[in-house]
């Protein structure tokens, strides 16, 4: 199927153009192509009306409605901690009824249940499946650095949402550029394969193995006879302009600009109301969806047999997938983006070796939990071990070797718990004020861990970042009581802190490097208890940072958000927790017990043979 941006919300191929072929069709015709095309990709609906796209929270004209406010309730006494005053907090709006983890639990996903579905779309190849695309199907090596980057979404925080990207301009002239540079290499290669297009171009016994065998690759699926004469109409006009090599380079570039290379579709048989997936959209997304690259010659197969109808089909190839080095790569960049590291270029106090550690750690952790031991998000988030370099031990004090796991050392107990407490993600900027650090900690636990994103201020707000310092407390008051005189002073500002700032508090038991103390250098006593309030399952006192992780990486919301998150990441959108529940709960109920990277089998059974509402514009 082709589809063209200017009839019922389809892409068109580049050669089926009313231009007549010459030199100048690539440029003229696959500019405006590609940039009609970029109107196609489609705005997700962010759910009902005054639900935020990232974190299904309702802001109301004049209030802050909030999903779960933790407060740090009274201290409990415990190491490094003391008890004091509870901080004194306004009045708590009852949770908002919108709450994504609750609309979730509740969500009908039986056989026999209507489900909400999904529109259909159309959206643009990432740069790394844009790339791995060229370089499966021609056989060259792409730089991909020549691409401008792709966006990083503000609804998932990850760059491949297809909301966010687009085709620009600066894209399509890249898009141009390479396609040019491209194209000569190509074209010996396929005058190799294909000898007869030297003196024979204009015969279509000829040209038309040549068209499909490039079309299928570059567009990851079989061209009709339609497309098929277009683009030897394209390569017998060129052919009688220039010689073999340029004709058939231009073929190659025309495909390589064609929206048909460049988009992915999930339209179905495009007719109006409900639609299932091609066979074809169904092998692209799951290739895509798991390793980044185009369907192989198994998934082609399978798509013209249609034996990707059921979840077992589905299953088995993307099972296969996962042993191939896309998968392992997509599930590294997914863990880049996921986590929320500090800027070590600018942890100039430590030593250069220890640096390069702290870096590398975060990785190396996933790497080892999730491909060699087939963990889970809970191991991921409550080990108290790290596969980190004993360069860190400036860091992390004791590291004990592990002799029954080589690489592995064992932490001090009862101060570390998994990727929360590394100190990459610990890092804070010597410039950061300590407010910004409580701030930045609590809202990875807010956002990362509980997928509870805080509601905007209001726009008229000018924020004070001297509130937070200059405080009744004094100069040399601890970050637990310049947030008792903030909040007292401030009890608007503070209706929203109360959600994510105490979260921050949990871990004063680090420095801005990560080091665990016991005390501040000024020898007041740091506090770390409070409660994590309104979040499901993972709801309760927590005496420590270690208490806190342990409380969510046991919990049903933990292990939905993360999978929720990595949904996100490999579909490209939001997942709504109106519409997705079903895909969330699916995911979430896997994550307890399988392997993190079980995950993309589950959401491949279950996306790619979802449904789609598919709208046709007249």
């Amino acid at each position: 199927m082709s589809f063209s941006p200017f009839a019922q919300g389809k892409a068109a191929s580049t050669a089926g153009s009313s231009v007549a072929p010459g030199r100048a069709v690539i440029g003229a015709v696959g500019l405006s192509l590609l940039l009609a095309g970029a109107g196609c990709s489609g705005k997700l609906d962010a759910g009902p009306a005054g639900m935020s796209a990232g974190g299904d929270a309702t802001m109301m004209p004049g209030t802050m409605v909030m999903n779960g406010v933790p407060t740090p309730g009274s201290p409990v006494v415990g190491t490094g901690g003391a008890a004091t005053t509870p901080i004194t907090m306004p009045a708590v709006t009852p949770p908002d009824p919108t709450d994504w983890f609750a609309a979730v639990q509740s969500a009908d996903c039986s056989a026999t249940a209507t489900p909400t579905l999904e529109r259909t779309r159309i959206r643009r190849l990432s740069n790394t499946q844009w790339v791995n695309t060229v370089q499966a199907a021609l056989g060259a090596t792409v730089d991909g650095t020549k691409l401008p980057s792709d966006g990083i979404s503000s609804s998932t925080w990850f760059n491949t949402d297809a909301v966010e990207n687009k085709v620009n301009v600066l894209l399509a002239n890249a898009y141009f550029d390479m396609g040019t540079t491209l194209a000569p290499a190509a074209a010996t290669a396929a005058l190799a394969a294909y000898p007869c297009l030297s003196t024979m171009a204009a015969d279509p016994t000829c040209s038309s193995p040549f068209i499909n065998d490039y079309g299928q690759k570059l567009f990851r699926r079989p061209l009709n006879a339609e497309e098929t004469t277009r683009y030897a109409a394209l390569l017998t006009g060129q052919a009688a302009l220039d010689s073999a090599d340029v004709a058939v380079g231009t073929v190659i570039r025309a495909m390589l600009m064609s929206p048909n290379m460049i988009y992915l579709t999930e339209l179905g048989a495009s007719t109006a109301g409900q639609v299932a997936l091609t066979p074809y959209e169904q092998a692209e997304l799951i290739s895509y969806m798991i390793a980044d690259v185009p369907p192989d010659q198994m998934l082609m197969q399978a798509a013209a047999a249609n034996q990707l109808a059921t979840p077992a089909d589905r299953a088995t190839h993307a099972t296969r997938l996962l042993q191939s080095p896309g998968a392992r790569a997509k599930y590294e960049d997914f863990w880049k983006q996921y986590l929320p590291v500090g800027d070590l270029r600018q942890a100039t106090a430590l030593p250069a070796d220890v640096v390069t550690a702290m870096g590398s750690e975060p990785q190396t952790q996933f790497d080892k939990i999730v491909w060699d031991q087939g963990g889970s998000f809970k191991d991921l988030l409550t080990s108290a071990y790290t596969y980190g370099d004993q360069k860190l031990s400036p860091v992390y004090g004791t590291m004990t070797p592990d002799a029954t796991q080589p690489g592995r050392s064992t932490l001090t107990a009862g101060q570390r718990s998994g990727f929360v407490t590394e100190p990459a993600v610990l890092f804070a900027s010597p410039d950061s004020t300590v407010a910004h650090k409580v701030i930045q900690r609590g809202l990875i636990i807010r956002n990362r861990l509980l997928c509870k994103v805080p509601s905007p201020p209001p726009p008229n707000l000018k924020p004070d970042p001297a509130a937070f310092t200059n405080s009744s407390a004094g100069p040399d008051a601890t970050a637990y009581e310049a947030f008792q005189a903030f909040s007292a002073a401030n009890p608007a500002c503070a209706a929203c802190h109360s959600g994510f700032q105490p979260y921050g508090l949990a871990f004063e038991a680090y420095d801005s490097q990560g080091k665990f103390q016991q005390n501040y250098p000024n020898g007041k006593p740091i506090i770390t208890s409070g409660q994590i309030l309104d979040a499901g399952d993972a709801t309760g006192p927590y005496n420590n940072a270690v208490e806190m992780a342990g409380l969510i990486g046991n919990s049903e919301i933990g292990e939905y958000c993360f999978s929720r998150q990595y949904g996100e990441y490999a579909l490209g959108r939001h997942l709504n927790a109106s519409v997705d529940a079903c895909t969330i709960k699916a995911l979430g109920d896997t994550a307890p017990d399988s392997a993190v990277k079980q995950l993309a089998v589950v959401l491949s059974e279950i996306e790619a043979g979802s449904n789609r509402i598919h709208t046709v514009v007249q």
